[in-house]
């Protein structure tokens, strides 16, 4: 903390506050206080960032896309699903229409979202989002990548819930294959898979 406080008071002093760099540092500042769990520490600077960003870069700026999705995460993580979503759904709209449907960025917004659909019971919805996330990043990150079995076990959740139990399985049983041999059997992520996969068999 101590560190990333020095450099940023630095840099507002050289720099001044409304230069990229210095958001730069703020945003590190306040992803420090979030990972931390100082969500009222973290706001303040979050909101910080954005209002300088939106003044200084366009709307479609990345550092200001940045800020809005950090800015939605911190939300998130508070429990202020609406205001979440609001943000996310904003940003995914903008990173499309930049970066394209199938650029990494685009795709880890939309997977945030589709998290967030799933949180809210919105299952449907939450499947689309996953379904595209999951067969993009097959193709270009690979079956075993960390992100791709993300996706995939959110997508295994959402059919799921919505009844869809055979489809759940078989990619639940999927997933637990791939982290095993990626990760071992004794890791985190492999249990989960496996606790996932009983739930769901549990079901039938």
């Amino acid at each position: 903390e101590k560190d990333f406080k020095t450099v940023l008071t630095f840099k507002e002093k050289v720099l001044g506050a409304r230069h990229p760099d210095t958001l730069v540092s703020m945003n590190e500042l306040a992803m420090f206080y979030q990972i931390t769990a100082r969500y009222h520490e973290a706001e303040p600077l979050l909101e910080k960032a954005l209002n300088i960003s939106q003044q200084i870069l366009p709307e479609n700026h990345r550092d200001t896309l940045f800020a809005l999705s950090r800015l939605a995460i911190l939300y998130q993580d508070q429990g202020r699903i609406q205001k979440a979503e609001e943000l996310l759904t904003q940003v995914f709209k903008l990173r499309k229409e930049v970066l394209g449907e199938l650029h990494p960025d685009t795709l880890l917004t939309a997977d945030a979202l589709a998290q967030l659909y799933l949180m809210q019971g919105r299952f449907q919805l939450a499947s689309l989002h996953f379904e595209k996330v999951f067969q993009q990043r097959e193709i270009t990150l690979g079956q075993s990548n960390p992100e791709t079995l993300t996706s995939l076990n959110g997508l295994a959740t959402s059919y799921l819930y919505l009844g869809r139990l055979k489809d759940a399985e078989i990619l639940y049983r999927k997933g637990l294959s791939l982290i095993k041999n990626t990760l071992g059997e004794a890791h985190y992520d492999t249990s989960s898979y496996l606790h996932n996969l009983a739930f769901a068999l549990t079901k039938f």
